[in-house]
């Protein structure tokens, strides 16, 4: 009996249905949350980990800006492994027209990650412009708690010596 449409006859086989997790079409993983998310977990730890970086990062404020850094960050180094992987005209030609190479997409990962990473103060000019930002709230927030602590300080003071007239007076 010939194949549907081909015109010859049928040949006998067929490819087993693809089984969960397999990564037979798997390029370079950067669009897979199963591959980037584990990464990303890794990267973000490994930050959390170093007891040198800036106390701020480690702040409930900044934890949705440091799960998209490192998602970031993890899509660029699954890419770069990828383009190890290549050679020189497969890194610089579009697989299909009208989009961008391989490296052209690596590139853009990576500059979405270093866009990021500036964001959070993780290179030297944006850690001094956050560290700088910061330092003026905290020197703010410190300046009204020491003129808090004064009037504070001005009132039991103030309160004691009534208190001492009470008992002189009782005395």
């Amino acid at each position: 009996m010939p194949g549907k449409g081909r015109g010859g006859p049928r040949r006998g086989y067929s490819w087993p249905p693809a089984i969960a997790g397999n990564d037979l079409a798997l390029k370079h993983g950067a669009g897979s949350p199963r591959h980037v998310l584990p990464k990303a977990a890794e990267i973000e730890a490994a930050l959390l980990a170093d007891a040198e970086i800036p106390a701020w990062l480690r702040t409930a404020q900044f934890a949705a800006a440091r799960k998209a850094w490192a998602e970031a960050e993890a899509i660029a180094d699954l890419m770069l492994t990828w383009l190890a992987t290549l050679d020189m005209t497969a890194l610089t030609t579009p697989r299909k027209a009208a989009t961008k190479s391989p490296v052209d997409l690596w590139r853009s990962a990576h500059s979405h990650a270093a866009n990021l990473r500036s964001k959070l103060g993780l290179d030297p000019v944006s850690y001094a412009r956050i560290a700088k930002d910061l330092g003026i709230a905290q020197a703010a927030s410190e300046d009204a708690l020491s003129r808090l602590a004064e009037t504070g300080k001005t009132i039991r003071e103030r309160r004691e010596r009534e208190l001492q007239v009470v008992a002189d007076d009782s005395a």
